[in-house]
């Protein structure tokens, strides 16, 4: 049920279909620069390198896949059209240098790792729902992603969405900390919600020259230089919930 380790590594293969795999083992693909499609409706999970440097692979179907590993895309530069459904965590630079991806839904995913996306220049839309933690550099470079949806994200690192030229806004209601040069160069960024946050690290914000306003909690620590002058910061009250007494009922 497995595809073996170097198993069509450089091989002249231009479609493949693998109905009973479970399980893509370390770079079982590496330089097959000719193949164009895999499908593998079983498969559950995806070893780093797998399709490093598959520079003609435009289709991959796997919609049980639960984990991508390192590099496992890395440098597929037609890749267009991905299902990851029931993906749970894409580990680094999994698709780094992916020129083509225009959307990325994936409303399982938790965790995104170092630089995973960095460089995907095509990439506009991203949607991870239940996603919790984006890892150093994510995104960075990635210069048309326009409209994110990260609900539940609690941590933000160093440079994860660094000169993300296009990004106007970004709304995160649970987020907690937010790195050095997040969100650098982001220069379409107007508008930054995140009223939970505790703390917001120097540069931040470094060079986002647009951003008119942003909403933290009364509670966030905002070291020096983190927020660019001239931008409109409104603090919150903190919304922990708190029991209220009265006349002998609690709420």
């Amino acid at each position: 049920k497995n595809i073996d380790t170097y198993a069509l590594a450089n091989k002249n293969v231009i479609k493949v279909s693998a109905p009973g795999v479970e399980k893509i083992q370390n770079e079982a693909f590496i330089f097959c620069t000719a193949l164009m499609e895999f499908h593998a409706p079983l498969v559950k999970k995806i070893e780093w390198k797998a399709f490093h440097h598959c520079t003609s692979l435009k289709t991959v179907y796997a919609p049980r896949v639960k984990e991508i590993g390192e590099e496992a895309f890395w440098r597929a530069t037609l890749l267009e059209t991905v299902e990851f459904p029931q993906v749970l965590k894409i580990e680094r630079l999994a698709f780094e240098l992916c020129d083509t991806i225009e959307e990325f839904n994936a409303p399982l995913l938790k965790s995104i790792g170092r630089q995973a996306f960095a460089w995907c220049e095509s990439l506009q839309y991203f949607s991870a729902p239940q996603v919790r933690y984006i890892g150093e550099g994510a995104f960075d470079k990635c210069k048309l992603l326009k409209t994110v949806e990260f609900p539940q994200i609690l941590e933000i690192e160093y440079r994860a969405f660094a000169m993300c030229s296009k990004l106007e806004e970004f709304d995160a209601p649970l987020l907690k900390s937010i790195d050095r040069y997040a969100f650098a160069a982001c220069n379409s960024l107007q508008y930054f919600s995140a009223p939970q946050a505790e703390h917001i690290k120097v540069d931040a914000f470094l060079d986002c020259h647009k951003l008119q306003q942003i909403t933290i909690s009364e509670n966030t620590k905002v070291e020096k230089g983190a927020i660019p002058e001239n931008t409109d910061v409104i603090f919150i009250e903190d919304l922990s919930p708190t029991l209220v007494d009265i006349n002998g009922y609690t709420f």
